[in-house]
């Protein structure tokens, strides 16, 4: 999800702009964790996730001389976390995970500009560090292999984007990132 903010910089009556636009898709990804238990129901460890992502988030205004459209998307991200858990029974533990998140995040505007209009476009990508927070249960199918299930938070808080040119009127723009995600995966244990 991105809250997307355009200011109107130079009108004597700003024409500001606040959106929330998403990015639906696909997140695949691998993962590599340590895991120790204290006693036989509570459990420690750490984790290393890199992920990719589908999509882009779109988003247009304007009328059509003056319109502007907006292509947002997070990339691709990585997780380092940890992870508390217990386990409820000798196959299935609920877990908890918290810790901290970079994703790569790209922006591409495009915008008439000039009073003969022609689209220029304005293109923004970082690196975006975040808090990521997550929950889940596990299910034990053998000593080496389980199922998950886990729902995923992600923010990025604010991202300051380029300035861009409306027709005569300069814009500043950025944007909250936050994401959310229901993940579902195999878990393989040496």
């Amino acid at each position: 999800n991105y809250d997307t903010i355009y200011n109107d910089q130079t009108d004597a009556i700003a024409q500001n702009i606040r959106q929330p636009v998403q990015q639906y898709g696909y997140t695949g990804g691998l993962a590599v964790g340590y895991s120790k238990p204290f006693n036989e129901n509570y459990f420690l460890g750490a984790e290393f996730a890199a992920n990719l992502t589908s999509s882009d988030a779109n988003f247009s205004a304007g009328a059509s001389s003056t319109a502007f459209s907006d292509q947002i998307n997070i990339q691709h991200y990585f997780d380092l976390l940890l992870v508390q858990g217990l386990n409820i029974t000798d196959s299935v533990s609920a877990y908890v995970k918290a810790g901290l998140s970079c994703a790569y995040v790209k922006d591409s505007l495009t915008s008439p500009a000039g009073y003969t209009p022609i689209n220029v476009t304005s293109n923004s990508d970082d690196y975006l560090l975040g808090l990521a927070l997550g929950i889940g249960m596990k299910k034990r199918v053998s000593d080496q292999i389980a199922l998950f299930a886990e729902y995923q938070y992600h923010d990025y808080q604010k991202y300051n984007l380029s300035d861009f040119q409306n027709l005569s009127a300069t814009y500043s723009h950025y944007v909250n990132v936050y994401s959310q995600a229901f993940v579902l995966g195999l878990s393989y244990f040496v």
